[in-house]
């Protein structure tokens, strides 16, 4: 007869929670915490590194700027010329001499005491001319006399006016003569900054971004920075890594940014955790196999048969119950797979609307950017030329109806989604005028596309590839091979360096969207959610040569 007392002896699967499986929990969550940390330790000490070598490169340009300042304002010849007029030659060799000595080749205005411009070098495309001087600057360069500063120029923030501007007064003795103002264009800041992977913001004294090089963030914003724990803020749905230099003496900051993936960091802790757990869970399984008794070691022969089943032939198959101790994890065992079979139908019934639903999502960009710089061209159209206003925003009700409007499978004919795009090209040709310039060559229109699948190939194109500098040229190419249609987007822009070339391709090839190229990643996606993972997007570059740009899908007639 048994004790009462005697305590109930262990199952199987009690036995190996409690020596087996609790202390590897124990490990999981440790690596699940340990990695993420590790993982951000190591990027914080490769930023704070990047971040060093960058604003050392930003404070000589900063430091040549006012040593060339101080420079002009005591030259002789330059003091002769603002107060007598002599030797302008000689002055415009000094300051050509002075730019042509820096490698990013700062643009100068010199003035005199009345801020008329006495000598001035600027891009042919430059729209912002004398408007830097305006009355809000002019007090603060007569107040600060002697003195280098950073001046605001928001009120004409375009693609055509410069991002960066200094300025300092010219003195004879006590006597105010004019003023020297030298500035970069966005363009300029781009060829600094072209290594640079992390996120840099320029910022003044009134926490307005006056540059930046990520989309995300935009001119004239004020930064507000979200929920930030020393080095690491939150903005904008994304974690970073913040590190900030201030120049004081010209109320200036900078701020690079280092996104932090912790999911795919965790992730990976994860994984390798439950990789240790599974080989530890072997070992241990075939150590404890011989203490097991014959009906139990039976059952989870049964139970892994029913998942080797499954693995191979996709059925669920229940164990045959019988009566022993794991009885109990067998019924349990069962039901689960009767809960997963009902799983598996629902989710089969719900892959078509998860997919349309990932489409819409994908199709409803509409860049604010582009909306604002439209409206701007509109604002000055207005007063030079109304009948070209008019037709300006009628281009624009159009293509903002069209956008709006429902198709139905998510498809339009090639022929509607041209006439978008052909609006949207030619309000991009009222901003950038003779600049730019297109073509387009399609060899049949009526094949059903996904709709405004070219419109942010074209966006990139102009926005990653327009110079300013000699004419953009734009080639949009559509014909068909057998059964695939091809639309080629080309241009003679900037292009991307090898290594960046290189970055891109592989980010398509793993479906990773985190960059500033959203727009190609979106492509991407739609076709191949629309056609199949065959079909997509490819990108070929030369840098200073050009992008091209090749989408492929199904040649579906309407």
């Amino acid at each position: 007869m048994s004790n009462k007392n005697t305590p109930k002896p262990l199952s199987v699967f009690q036995h190996l929670l409690k020596t087996v499986l609790l202390p590897l929990v124990v490990v999981v969550l440790f690596l699940m915490i340990i990695l993420p940390i590790f993982a951000v330790l190591m990027v914080q000490s490769a930023t704070e590194k990047s971040a060093n070598n960058l604003v050392l490169s930003i404070e000589k340009k900063i430091d040549y700027i006012q040593y060339s300042m101080n420079d002009i304002a005591s030259d002789p010849t330059i003091l002769d010329y603002l107060i007598n007029g002599d030797n302008k030659v000689a002055v415009y060799e000094k300051l050509y001499a002075i730019s042509n000595a820096s490698s990013l080749k700062p643009y100068f205005y010199l003035t005199n005491s009345d801020f008329t411009i006495e000598a001035v070098y600027q891009p042919s495309y430059s729209l912002a001319a004398d408007k830097i001087l305006n009355i809000i600057n002019r007090e603060r360069l007569v107040e600060s006399a002697g003195r280098m500063l950073q001046l605001s120029n928001s009120r004409i923030k375009s693609h055509f006016s410069p991002a960066l501007v200094f300025a300092q007064a010219i003195m004879n003795d006590d006597e105010l003569v004019g003023f020297i103002i030298m500035n970069y264009y966005s363009a300029q800041v781009d060829d600094l900054l072209a290594d640079v992977e992390q996120t840099v913001l320029v910022i003044n004294s009134l926490s307005r971004i006056i540059y930046s090089n990520n989309n995300l963030f935009t001119s004239e914003e004020r930064i507000k920075l979200q929920y930030q724990f020393g080095n690491i803020t939150w903005y904008k749905g994304n974690l970073y890594l913040m590190r900030t230099h201030s120049f004081s003496d010209i109320n200036l900051s900078i701020m690079t940014l280092q996104n932090i993936n912790v999911g795919t960091q965790m992730i990976q802790g994860v994984l390798i955790a439950f990789l240790f757990t599974a080989g530890v869970s072997t070992i241990v399984f075939f150590l404890f196999r011989k203490k097991l008794s014959k009906d139990t070691f039976n059952m989870l022969d049964d139970m892994f048969a029913s998942l080797k089943n499954y693995r191979n032939t996709g059925n669920l198959v229940p164990v045959t119950v019988s009566e022993n101790s794991m009885t109990d994890y067998i019924l349990q065992y069962n039901a689960l797979i009767e809960d997963i079979e009902e799983l598996i139908t629902k989710n089969k019934e719900l892959t078509n609307d998860t997919t349309i639903a990932q489409l819409k999502q994908l199709q409803s960009q509409f860049d604010p950017h582009f909306l604002f710089n439209t409206l701007a061209s509109i604002q000055t159209m207005i007063e030079v030329d109304q009948h070209g206003a008019v037709d300006m925003i009628r281009k624009l009700a159009t293509m903002l109806r069209y956008s709006l409007k429902q198709s139905e499978g998510n498809k339009v004919v090639l022929k509607d989604d041209m006439e978008y795009i052909k609006d949207y090209l030619a309000l991009q040709k009222v901003r950038f005028q003779e600049f730019l310039t297109y073509d387009i060559d399609i060899e049949d229109d009526n094949f059903l596309v996904p709709k405004l699948i070219l419109q942010p190939i074209i966006e990139n194109s102009i926005q990653h590839g327009f110079t300013g500098d000699r004419l953009f040229k734009i080639l949009i190419k559509v014909y068909h091979i057998d059964d695939d249609l091809v639309m080629l987007v080309k241009d003679n822009g900037r292009g991307f360096r090898k290594s960046r070339l290189r970055e891109i391709q592989a980010a398509l090839t793993h479906a990773n969207d985190q960059s500033k190229h959203i727009g190609l990643f979106n492509c991407n996606r739609r076709l191949k959610l629309f056609y199949g993972q065959q079909y997509g997007l490819t990108i070929d570059s030369i840098l200073n040569k050009g992008t091209t740009v090749m989408l492929r899908c199904k040649a579906e007639r309407k």
